[in-house]
């Protein structure tokens, strides 16, 4: 009788080791499917953000290159006005006439002559740079406003001139500057 006992004993330790295996498999295999079906919901998120994020890149591209274009435009339209600017010309008649009178035929030849003279202006340069005009308009029949400076730093200046009847030369001199 120990024998049955002890195999009778044995058969339901077995018995409940395979209802404890059978348990814990599909218990781990409930998880298993669980884990997969998280995992194919987590990737079906990520494929839906990764199309959003690269909606949202083809649009900021679209707007980058307009964004570029505008920039080109306004560079061009400012670039138009400037050399408006440049070419517009603040002298009257009236000066024109009494800049002939003084023997100047053109008002460049003052613009010219004011940038062959950088020793008018009264700042020195910095660093070792050398004063020089960058921009020369003419106000009218006695003064000119000017822009310098040395690639440094810069200045701009009222400038007064005179012809001087006698031999056609021009002199100048200071009525204001201040550095920018």
């Amino acid at each position: 009788m120990n024998k049955k006992w002890l195999i009778g004993i044995i058969s339901v330790l077995l018995l409940g080791v395979i209802v404890i295996q059978t348990t814990v498999s599909f218990q781990q295999r409930k998880e298993m499917v669980s884990l997969t079906d998280n995992l194919k919901q987590e990737q079906v998120n990520l494929k839906e953000s990764l199309a959003n994020i690269q909606s949202e890149q083809e649009a900021l591209k679209s707007q980058l290159q307009a964004s570029k274009e505008t920039v080109n435009a306004l560079k061009e339209d400012n670039d138009m006005l400037q050399k408006q600017l440049d070419a517009a010309q603040i002298l009257d008649e009236f000066d024109l006439s009494q800049l002939e009178d003084m023997g100047i035929s053109s008002p460049s030849e003052i613009e010219q002559d004011l940038i062959n003279h950088p020793e008018v202006i009264p700042q020195e340069g910095v660093l070792g740079g050398t004063m020089f005009f960058t921009k020369v308009v003419l106000v009218n029949d006695h003064w000119a406003y000017a822009e310098y400076e040395d690639g440094h730093v810069m200045g701009e200046g009222l400038f007064s001139y005179t012809v001087d009847s006698s031999d056609g030369s021009i002199v100048w001199g200071v009525v204001s500057t201040q550095m920018r």
